[in-house]
């Protein structure tokens, strides 16, 4: 009888460890997951940040005021921080 215990605690054991080694593997897994995840929305985030602020301008139809921001004195973008130099470049470029 003493030895259907020692079987039977064995049993009980190999059986534990193995539940808890895929308890450690998928905790592993789920975190290789979290840092793929975070990685890829670090460079959507970065992509989408890159042209946040870019417009389309359609030239022709707007040339009177882009030749007007080129001529505007710098006094009147002294809020803006915008340098008349910086303002004929971002015309020209345009």
């Amino acid at each position: 009888m003493n030895y259907r215990c020692t079987i039977l605690l064995i049993f009980a054991i190999g059986l534990y460890s193995c539940n808890h080694k895929e308890k450690i593997n998928s905790v592993v897994n789920k975190q290789k997951e979290s840092e793929i995840i975070d990685k890829n929305s670090i460079t959507e985030i970065q992509i989408d940040t890159a042209f946040r602020d870019t417009i389309a301008i359609d030239y022709l139809k707007n040339k009177t005021l882009l030749n007007i921001l080129k001529l505007l004195p710098e006094t009147t973008m002294n809020s803006w921080w915008w340098p008349k130099k910086d303002r004929i470049k971002a015309v020209e470029s345009i």
